[in-house]
């Protein structure tokens, strides 16, 4: 058995009320109410800018760089990926949270 396995064998329980909560299975297959999943854009996105800053404090204050390089790859990837599907939304008339 893998570590992911094991991971999710540990938490079984949790896995199924997370998976098969209506808001993830209305997400899902496309029923989600428009207002509700605007809801959780903007609290997503709001995460994802204070994730990056925690990483970038946590960067700066890693105790050598094999540590801060790890971290700058973390967040490279999350703002890579997660930030750059904001900014298309954003740029097809989807509004950024009051920040």
């Amino acid at each position: 058995m893998g570590l992911s396995d094991e991971l999710r064998a540990g938490v079984g329980p949790i896995w199924e009320k997370v998976v098969t909560h209506p808001f993830v299975t209305e997400m899902a297959d496309g029923s989600l109410d428009r207002s509700r999943f605007d809801i959780y854009f903007d609290q997503d996105y709001l995460f994802l800018k204070d994730w990056s800053i925690l990483l970038s404090l946590a960067t700066a204050k890693a105790p050598d760089f094999d540590a801060a390089r790890e971290l700058v790859s973390f967040l490279h990837l999350g703002l890579g990926g997660e930030e750059g599907l904001f900014q298309e939304a954003f740029r097809s008339g989807a509004s950024p949270v009051n920040w």
